[in-house]
Parts: structure tokens; C-alpha cells; sequence
């Protein structure tokens, strides 16, 4: 009985953690921002939901190579886990595209998403050879100014970031869409 209760609690770890980051998965994050949501409507309170995705980490795979691309993954992973309270969340999304979504910040988003693009560019170490800086493009939507579901928030992020990837990269843009 043991055996199979340690089984199930296994596969539910697998189907909502990202196994290269130890993150929770696109899965999981949609599920918890449907509750944050939910009780951002019940509660009248704002939600933030930033879209990280790394610049030019295709370079990063092709130059160095697969291995060396997970550890930048993994370091990002571990970097950006130190600038979030209990009470938010960070998922890998997918690839290179990480998303964090905070209920009730006290700082404001710009300061926030500063902190995250100087958390990106400091250097990491890939091997005793190759130290590198990554940088990284942020897109922010905001409950309910930008959506009032999980993916309408995601989406608004998302395009945001198109913002950033046109001027330059580096940076962040809020969303200028509004919630229909």
C-alpha cells in the first residue's frame, strides 16, 4: 500500500513540476492563477502576472550547447525563486519563458521587474571556461486592469513582452491592453 501511495504522489509531482527546474509546470501555474483570480474577484484585490523570457538563449544553446543551456535554466530558476514570497508563485512556462504572478505587492511592478532584469544580468558560471550574463525581456499584466481570467492576464503578458523585443530587449512594458 505504501508503495503505490509513494507511486501516485510521484506522478502528481511529475505532472505539475518541471523536472529541469524543479519549478511548478505551465499546468500548475494555470491552476493557481485560476484560484488567485478567483479570489482576487471575491476580494477586490490586484494581481500581477510578468512574463520572463530570457533574450537570445537560442545563442546560448547553440554556442555552448544543450547541457550548459539547462544549467543557465537551472541557475535562472534558483535566482528568480529568491525574489518570491510564499504567497506568490513562479512557473516555468516553457523553453526559456518563466512566469511570476503576485497577489498583494507592496512594491510596485516597475521596481519589481527592475530587481528580476538585475537578478538576469548577473554573470553565470557554465564551466570552468564560460562565464556568461543573460538578459531578459518582461512582459506585466495586471488583474483586472489587463484580464479578468487566468489566460486573458497570460496573453496580456505575453504581448507585452512583443513591446520590449521591438525596442531592444532588456527591458520591461506593461500591457496596454484592457480587460473586455
Amino acid at each position: 500500500m505504501a508503495h503505490h501511495l509513494e507511486a501516485k504522489i510521484q506522478l502528481e509531482q511529475m505532472a505539475s513540476q518541471d523536472s529541469l527546474t524543479a519549478l511548478p509546470n505551465r499546468r500548475a501555474l494555470l491552476a493557481r492563477l485560476d484560484t488567485m483570480v478567483a479570489e482576487a474577484k471575491r476580494y477586490e484585490q490586484p494581481i500581477t502576472v510578468m512574463f520572463i523570457d530570457l533574450d537570445d538563449f537560442k545563442k546560448i544553446n547553440d554556442q555552448y550547447g544543450h547541457d550548459a543551456g539547462d544549467r543557465l535554466l537551472q541557475e535562472v530558476a534558483n535566482r528568480l525563486k529568491g525574489l518570491v514570497r510564499e504567497s506568490d508563485m513562479l512557473a516555468r512556462y516553457g523553453g526559456d519563458e518563466f512566469v511570476f504572478v503576485s497577489a498583494n505587492r507592496v512594491t510596485n511592478d516597475d521596481e519589481l521587474a527592475k530587481r528580476i532584469l538585475n537578478t538576469l544580468a548577473q554573470p553565470v558560471v557554465l564551466s570552468h571556461e564560460s562565464v556568461i550574463s543573460t538578459y531578459g525581456s518582461i512582459g506585466i499584466a495586471q488583474f483586472p486592469h489587463n484580464g479578468y481570467s487566468s489566460e486573458a492576464l497570460i496573453t496580456a503578458a505575453d504581448e507585452a513582452i512583443y513591446v520590449v523585443k521591438k525596442t531592444g530587449k532588456s527591458g520591461f512594458s506593461l500591457s496596454e491592453k484592457q480587460a473586455a
